[in-house]
């Protein structure tokens, strides 16, 4: 027994205390062996500090990455338009010549992903196109977490940028587009009169009279151009930039001078795989699925501005861009304006939200009347007719080079086709005889 007896104390251990008064040395002695078992369950059950896991664990099958893009397109393709697989194979080009596509595709990590993106797509292109490579890829590596052929989160993120940066960088990557002067046009409208494809010679005019986008005039059909009681001809646009820029519009009265409708009975004429209607304006122009009909002509017209000396900022487009500035010179209704160029949902003004669309017989009253390039830019616009049977020829021969290409294509495929009907019989034969 001590000679000096504890008789009052205070103990705390983690959050735990304790007080003896005026107790026995036992009951001391007691209470500090139920202390040490409190404190030795704490101590079990407090939790184990853990790190996040960074280290890609291999699983159970490994994958490359050429190996996982071609499962995942014949998997989900089906789902997708052929235009967005050109544009997602765009990035994965990208990605396979950073990363190879023999790397197995567990080992990339998000740090590398980041560093790479940094190095191509970070102040290197448009955030629109940056946008649509991540997508791409972050679609993929998802499906690949679904498929357990990529063991960590999803290593594709988006770059942390403000608005004010997009914006800088949008205005940045931009493609910038003119507008043709007066002396433009007198190099470049005698070229497009003395082409020989009809594409050539009515896409360009179209556009510049109407301001319509080119891709808008190629898609038209026949059925899409009508003539009114009083003689207008309209021109329905449906495969336009959005739903919002479908419209109905009056063409100009010197579109018919020149000789349009001419033009639409020789198309009417041509023979057709199924004998009706509706039938393209521009039938020999095959659509592509990034560009639709306007991929061939856009091409011509860029070798044509080429030939003649014109830069970059100035195309096809530039046939719009005159328009629009036209429009505005000769004091035309700027919503009229921008209802016929299909720019109607553009405007941000809470105040032109508001306005009722045009009627036709409206636009032909506010727009037609201001069409005016010898106002702005000071062009008048030389003597054009088109002559009845005019593109038979070119008709002709393209049907015959078209045809050509069909046969080529359907030999192709049938030497292809004998080619693995040998493998296949090859292969039985060595199975039955035991060769090989």
């Amino acid at each position: 027994m001590n000679d000096f007896p504890i008789r009052k104390w205070t103990a705390k251990v983690n959050g735990v205390e304790i007080s003896t008064d005026n107790d026995t040395q036992e009951e001391h002695e007691r209470t500090l062996e139920a202390l040490k078992i409190i404190v030795a369950g704490q101590q079990q059950s407090a939790p184990v500090p853990t790190t996040p896991n960074t280290t890609p664990s291999a699983p159970v099958q490994q994958w490359t990455l050429n190996q996982t893009l071609q499962d995942y397109k014949e998997e989900v393709g089906y789902g997708k338009k052929e235009s967005t697989w050109i544009t997602y194979q765009s990035a994965f080009n990208k990605f396979l010549a950073e990363f190879g596509g023999t790397t197995p595709i567990h080992l990339i990590t998000a740090e590398q992903v980041t560093k790479w993106r940094i190095k191509v797509m970070d102040g290197k292109q448009s955030p629109e196109t940056t946008d649509k490579d991540l997508r791409a890829l972050r679609g993929l590596f998802k499906w690949s977490i679904k498929r357990n052929r990529y063991t960590l989160q999803n290593p594709i993120e988006q770059p942390e940028i403000t608005a004010a940066q997009r914006a800088d960088m949008v205005l940045r990557f931009e493609r910038k587009r003119e507008a043709f002067t007066a002396g433009d046009l007198a190099k470049i409208i005698p070229a497009i009169i003395a082409s020989e494809r009809p594409c050539g010679f009515w896409i360009p005019l179209l556009v510049f009279l109407t301001g319509a986008r080119p891709g808008e005039i190629a898609e038209a059909t026949l059925n899409d151009i009508k003539e009114t009681n009083d003689g207008t001809l309209s021109l329905l646009i449906t495969k336009a930039k959005s739903p919002q820029s479908r419209r109905t519009i009056p063409l100009p009265p010197i579109i018919k001078e020149i000789g349009f409708l001419d033009y639409l009975d020789d198309v009417r004429r041509l023979p057709t795989k199924t004998g009706c209607l509706p039938i393209h304006i521009f039938p020999h122009l095959l659509p592509s699925p990034k560009n639709g009909r306007w991929q061939q002509p856009s091409k011509d017209f860029g070798a044509l501005k080429k030939k003649l000396g014109f830069g970059e900022g100035k195309d096809c487009y530039s046939f719009r861009h005159t328009w629009i500035s036209m429009s505005d010179r000769t004091g035309m209704n700027p919503n009229a304006a921008r209802q016929y160029t299909g720019h109607i949902t553009e405007s941000k003004d809470a105040h032109t939200g508001y306005i009722q669309q045009f009627s036709f017989d409206e636009l032909v009253e506010q727009v037609l009347p201001k069409i005016d390039f010898a106002k702005y830019p000071g062009y008048q616009l030389p003597a054009i007719k088109y002559t009845p049977g005019q593109f038979d020829q070119f008709f002709k021969d393209t049907e015959i080079k078209q045809k050509k290409r069909q046969r080529d294509k359907e030999m192709r495929l049938q030497l292809i086709k004998n080619q693995k009907q040998k493998e296949k019989d090859d292969a039985f034969f060595k199975m039955r005889t035991g060769r090989g």
